[in-house]
């Protein structure tokens, strides 16, 4: 097929657009199982409608050996260089899922969380979104904004983590529509043999994501709180020389905080699916209607074949993982059968391995540092303890000072009220009240009763005062009284009651 240029903002693509780029010198599409998609072209310079390729421009292209599979890449780089050959990269439509944010929102069941997933979208959305998997019970949670391709997959709580079982759940692209299969190939029954078919052969084996146990841990939302759980291994751990423990966080997974058993649990299943060594194998074929069992029929991704290479020692059944479709020779340039990734790979962040690996390191220190703070609270919590006992000491020592006090106090007045209610009393029964005044007749004896054993020896020709009574309750005015002894008429007393009526005095009156 010849590519054809059109405007970033075709949709439909049923016409011949810009132009078809006849003088492309190569161009190929590169697509991996939930992986890229992406096309690479070489043009020249001088080359026919060369002026109108720019960035976000689309290429339209056939991107497999089915000739329907005609799908739309947006430009975004061109490499000019000195030779005048120009290199055009360009990404499938899809990946402006990218650009399209999503707002948190919680639902279960895949059709409850696509519909969501629209629903929540925060700006305008092209795309439709469809699936063949029946799981309506798991429960997809997303506590933060994200964009709509890394809710898909590519990102932890991804609808594949969520809804797809163990090496399932895989995506068909295709231009604006998107479809979340449970199984996107087939088992086609075809072998590739050397000699016969295949024409190249890159057998790889790689251990860069071999592990053999796992920890799972959760954490709240400001890691006020963090459980983990006892290492976990898989089934062949003896197997290897060494053990290589991986860490899980399963913070989106859950919402509240799991117990021991369910974070042991899902991490020896995480560390099940771990105890394998990756082996591809990358190889090109010629015509596909010489591959033995399928003949008629064609090889597409996610497809599962057979390989049998007998110098490598090679006899596997794998899935196809990668094709390299060479647009203009109309045939597959190589595949690649072997271990499939799990999760799309990000086009803004970089491969999804670098970014756990980051989400890993960024893990463990903040891990380290929640410890020092822990270990530093635990120490000011001592501290604040020890200060705590002070303060009770003292404040007990303080309450019994107080009680003490207070009882003394109480005591004291106490006391003195009765003693003092009872001289106002003795002085009230004493008193005789007549029309115009009152008169108090007391004995000396009587005197000394009231205000004291010696007030009659302070008396002097001076009127010298003898006591003061507090007589705040006391219904006295501002009156003179006559006190006197019946026997010693030449010995009279006078008694004289303050203005306001609070204090009283006697003094001699001869």
């Amino acid at each position: 097929m010849i590519p054809i240029l059109y405007e970033g903002t075709e949709t439909l693509f049923t016409s011949n657009g810009l132009g078809k780029l006849v003088d492309a010198v190569k161009c190929t599409v590169t697509e991996e199982r939930n992986g890229v998609f992406e096309l690479s072209m070489e043009y020249p310079l001088n080359g026919q409608h060369y002026a109108d390729i720019g960035l976000q421009k689309i290429i339209l292209a056939q991107a497999s050996d089915d000739a329907a599979n005609r799908q739309a890449f947006e430009i975004y780089e061109i490499k000019e260089p000195i030779n005048g050959i120009v290199t055009i990269n360009a990404r499938h439509i899809s990946y402006r899922l990218n650009y399209i944010p999503v707002e948190p929102f919680s639902a279960t069941g895949i059709t409850a969380t696509i519909a969501g997933l629209n629903a929540h979208a925060m700006i305008t959305n092209p795309f439709t979104i469809s699936s063949d998997l029946t799981n309506e019970t798991s429960t997809y949670n997303q506590i933060e904004p994200k964009s709509f391709r890394s809710c898909l997959g590519g990102s932890q709580g991804s609808l594949l983590d969520v809804f797809a079982g163990a090496g399932s759940g895989e995506y068909l692209w295709n231009n604006f529509t998107v479809q979340f299969l449970q199984h996107r190939g087939s088992d086609l029954g075809a072998t590739l043999r050397y000699s016969v078919n295949i024409t190249d052969l890159t057998n790889t084996k790689n251990s860069e994501n071999l592990y053999t146990g796992a920890i799972a841990w959760w954490h709240d939302e400001d890691y006020n709180l963090i459980y983990y759980s006892n290492p976990q291994y898989c089934s062949n751990h003896a197997d290897y020389p060494y053990q290589r423990v991986v860490m899980m966080d399963v913070s989106q997974d859950m919402d509240t905080a799991p117990s021991a058993s369910q974070l042991d649990s899902m991490a020896l299943s995480y560390a099940e699916s771990g105890g394998t060594i990756d082996q591809n194998i990358e190889l090109s074929f010629v015509d596909i209607n010489r591959i033995e069992g399928i003949v008629g029929s064609r090889i597409n991704l996610c497809d599962t074949i057979t390989v049998i290479y007998v110098p490598f020692d090679i006899q596997v059944k794998k899935k196809v993982i990668k094709t390299v479709w060479d647009v203009l020779l109309n045939r597959y340039e190589s595949i690649e059968i072997g271990t499939a990734k799990s999760s799309l790979v990000s086009t803004v962040t970089g491969i999804v391995t670098d970014v756990q690996h980051e989400i890993a390191r960024q893990n463990s220190k903040m891990i380290s540092i929640v410890q020092k703070v822990d270990e530093e609270i635990g120490s000011i919590s001592v501290t604040i303890g020890e200060v705590k006992e002070d303060v009770k000491g003292v404040s007990e020592s303080f309450s019994t000072f107080q009680e003490s006090f207070d009882g003394t106090v109480t005591t004291i007045v106490q006391r003195e009220t009765d003693e003092l209610g009872n001289r106002v009393a003795e002085l009230e029964t004493a008193v005789e009240v007549g029309i115009d005044g009152i008169t108090i007749t007391m004995s000396d004896s009587d005197i000394r009763a009231v205000f004291g054993a010696h007030s009659l020896e302070f008396l002097d020709g001076s009127d010298t005062k003898v006591a003061w009574i507090d007589a705040t309750t006391s219904t006295f005015g501002a009156a003179e009284l006559s006190v006197g002894d019946p026997s010693q008429i030449s010995r009279r007393w006078r008694l004289f009651a303050t203005e306001d009526g609070s204090h009283f005095r006697i003094t001699r009156h001869s």
